[in-house]
């Protein structure tokens, strides 16, 4: 049986500027057009690009059903943060103090420092991290964070909340910028949430918002709204989507409808080591994974 996360906008999509016409983004850090996109023939490739590289960004949200995890191997960078931050929290909590040093978390060097608010009964609070240059290694990896992230905790499982404001680089996949707000009823991953996911690659923005997943197994199948900084965004259609060990798709498509309301481009993967071929007005043509 498929199991279904649906994954809705609702407040947060507000508060992050997520509607139509011509902006120029935001304070969340989506800066680029949020009017819906035409696809033409000087623009089919970088959108298609988009809807790869946006498409593999929804799919890490899936992986961990809300608790971010990444589809990037051999862990998330999130990964290792939350799970890192969730131990220490207590930690931090028993030393009964407001602020400190984080520092220890950092061990390939950098720094980093926490301030804790928690209610009169102790029973909820609010976390926030601030990384400078914060390296942490792990066997032969290395991620270094520089930002902050922000989470509202409670006991009882009812409520979470995370930000995120950071440059992450790692000596096996590159660098990049994560800027993102989660809101979730319920245990962390296991109740209902609303996500805007704002993400750079190869210096182009990007947004990913509405996302509905149904998986079963290894299997993908979503829909999204995907927002890219120069053209705006696209809704795309993904089915049977299969992931790879370094992050792109094995097989499955995605289809993608842009201003007209039509379907525009077809994505189409056959092999995790092949480029993915792009279908758009009855011609065809490859991008990269």
């Amino acid at each position: 049986m498929k199991s279904m996360i649906v994954i809705s906008m609702g407040i947060l999509l507000a508060a992050c500027g997520g509607g139509s016409g011509d902006g120029d983004g935001d304070s969340s850090g989506y800066s680029g057009k949020t009017s819906a996109a035409t696809v033409d023939d000087s623009n089919n490739t970088a959108v298609a690009k988009g809807v790869h590289v946006a498409s593999k960004q929804a799919v890490s949200t899936e992986e961990g059903g809300g608790a971010l995890r990444s589809l990037f191997v051999p862990d998330s960078p999130r990964d290792i943060l939350i799970e890192q931050s969730l131990g220490d929290s207590q930690s931090l909590l028993a030393r009964n103090t407001t602020n400190g040093d984080y520092s220890e978390f950092c061990n390939g060097g950098g720094s980093a420092s926490y301030t804790l608010t928690t209610s009169q009964n102790g029973e909820s609070g609010e976390f926030t991290y601030n990384y400078n240059n914060c390296t942490y290694t792990y066997g032969e990896y290395s991620i270094t964070y520089d930002g902050s992230m922000y989470y509202e905790y409670d006991n009882s499982g009812n409520y979470w909340l995370w930000e995120y404001d950071l440059t992450v680089s790692t000596n096996y996949m590159g660098s990049y910028t994560l800027t993102s707000s989660y809101e979730c009823s319920g245990d962390l991953g296991l109740g209902s949430c609303t996500v805007s996911e704002n993400f750079s690659n190869d210096g182009v923005s990007y947004r990913v918002t509405d996302v509905s997943f149904s998986s079963s197994g290894s299997d993908f199948d979503f829909t999204a709204k995907i927002y890219h900084e120069d053209y705006g965004y696209v809704e795309i259609v993904a089915t049977d989507l299969v992931l790879c060990d370094n992050g792109g798709f094995s097989s499955g498509s995605i289809v993608v409808t842009d201003s007209s309301s039509t379907d525009v481009l077809t994505l189409t993967y056959s092999g995790c080591d092949d480029p993915v071929v792009v279908t758009y007005n009855g011609t065809s043509f490859n991008v990269n994974q």
